[in-house]
């Protein structure tokens, strides 16, 4: 992890740790921690999910998992690096242009 005291591009807003025995797929993963990274995700940014930067989701997968990682972790892609707390610069927060 990077501190926040150099430049960075994400905020991790929440690990979910998985209670299953075995591997579960990516799809049930999912299904266990979308609705807490939105909700984390509303509350950091203000706003609903799409209006401002992508949020992402990292799963364990099977190799992981029998290597006893079972955490999935939620997190915001800033528009570009910035030092410091992502709401002191709410301008890494916006949407990506397109083309």
């Amino acid at each position: 992890m990077i501190p926040c005291s150099r430049p960075h591009d994400g905020l991790v807003v929440s690990v979910t740790e998985h209670a299953y025995d075995e591997f579960p797929g990516t799809a049930a993963l999912d299904d266990g921690v979308w609705y807490d990274c939105e909700s984390r995700y509303r509350a950091y940014t203000g706003r609903p999910l799409g209006e401002v930067a992508p949020l992402w989701v990292l799963h364990p997968d099977a190799e992981d998992w029998r290597t006893g990682e079972r955490s999935s972790v939620c997190y915001i892609e800033a528009l570009y690096p910035e030092e410091g707390e992502f709401s002191e610069h709410p301008q890494v927060l916006l949407p990506r242009p397109t083309s």
